[in-house]
């Protein structure tokens, strides 16, 4: 008898620490910090465009109001504030000891990540809402006015201008498109439908397409083009992800989504709507998976986990990247309109709510 109780007691002992050693899943708040500069910042902006980024052992958060700061990432400490009036409207772009991003007042900045003092500064005339793709030592950009510029990234020089359609005086756009560029090309996209490859030493015509009626931003996402492979993907609000072909502009293939920014993950591409997310195949858009899900801010991949939230409620999703299944919902408040930044080292994630905060999370998975 006393056999059969060491027995259990070793075997109650094992299924315990089985239990202690499976791991958890969960999202817990670090900190959250008012990322508006003055107190009188959190006015009503129709679009909040800019994600979290990091330069070094910041994390540095513009916002549509008046604004850059950067904070510690272990503490949320502010480090220092650039004041933009209207507030910054693009992504930002971290390269090097720089920070790269335009505003709402008519300018790119450049601006060191230490310290937030001004580098330069190129005056477009219109409010810019494009990210800027550093390259070389090139900095180049759409702005609001159909226009791509190719910048000195040292001095904010121009180096070359490329016109695309113009506006016509009854009509206004807030949005436009990030480039894509590769060793040699450049490519952009305009409001009514054009795509274009540009050489990127003097910004001449190589090819121009029309796939679409419209490639009309929409200016709540950070939409651009993305060079994949043998794909020059392109998602266009209202219509699907295109697959053109780099070297002539062609459409190889089109496929669901389209309201945000295609995120990669092996042969799979992840792409949003206001109805659902999928999962596609790379090769040609053919629907892995899909599932209701409302997903028109880009998701953010951690792990095998899909994140995303939605500008509608306070709610971070979390679903299985394979199957779409959803492991878990994370209520904080206020609703996003930008992706999540994760920092997968740390197994931690930053995120911008609408009511102009910034919010840090651990990710257990």
């Amino acid at each position: 008898m006393k056999y059969i109780l060491l027995i259990f007691s070793i075997s109650s002992l094992l299924s315990c620490s089985l239990i202690t050693k499976r791991k958890s899943t969960a999202i817990r708040s670090l900190w959250t910090v008012k990322a508006g500069v003055s107190s009188s910042s959190l006015r009503t902006r129709l679009f909040h465009n800019t994600s979290p980024v990091f330069a070094g052992e910041f994390v540095i958060q513009g916002n549509g109001w008046d604004g850059i700061q950067a904070f510690e990432k272990k503490s949320g400490k502010q480090v220092w504030v650039y004041k933009i009036k209207g507030g910054v409207s693009s992504p930002v772009t971290v390269s090097g000891d720089k920070i790269y991003f335009g505003g709402a007042d008519g300018f790119v900045y450049a601006l060191k990540a230490k310290t937030g003092q001004m580098v330069w500064r190129f005056f477009t005339g219109s409010e810019n809402m494009g990210a800027p793709v550093v390259q070389g030592k090139g900095v180049y950009f759409v702005s609001s006015s159909q226009k791509i510029y190719a910048l000195s990234e040292k001095n904010g020089k121009l180096l070359w201008l490329y016109a695309g359609p113009a506006l016509s005086g009854d009509f206004f756009i807030r949005g436009s498109y990030r480039p894509a560029v590769s060793k040699h090309i450049l490519y952009g996209g305009f409001y009514e439908g054009s795509l274009v490859a540009l050489y990127i030493k003097n910004g001449r015509l190589k090819w121009k397409r029309k796939p679409v009626s419209a490639l009309s931003s929409n200016p709540a996402l950070s939409r651009g083009l993305f060079l994949e492979g043998p794909c020059l993907l392109a998602p266009v609000f209202g219509e699907g992800l295109f697959c053109l072909n780099p070297k002539t502009g062609r459409t190889l293939w089109k496929g669901a989504g389209g309201e945000t920014n295609p995120v990669t993950k092996g042969t799979h591409l992840y792409q949003g709507d206001k109805e659902k997310l999928y999962s596609l195949r790379k090769f040609d858009g053919k629907i892995n998976w899909s599932v209701k899900a409302k997903a028109s801010v880009t998701p953010s991949l951690y792990k095998n986990v899909l994140l995303y939230g939605l500008s509608s409620n306070g709610k971070i999703y979390a679903v299985d990247f394979n199957t779409g299944k959803l492991i878990l919902t994370f209520p904080f408040g206020r609703g996003l309109s930008a992706p999540i930044t994760v920092d997968h080292e740390a197994g931690e994630a930053y995120f911008f709510t609408v009511d102009g905060h910034l919010h840090k999370v651990q990710l257990i998975f």
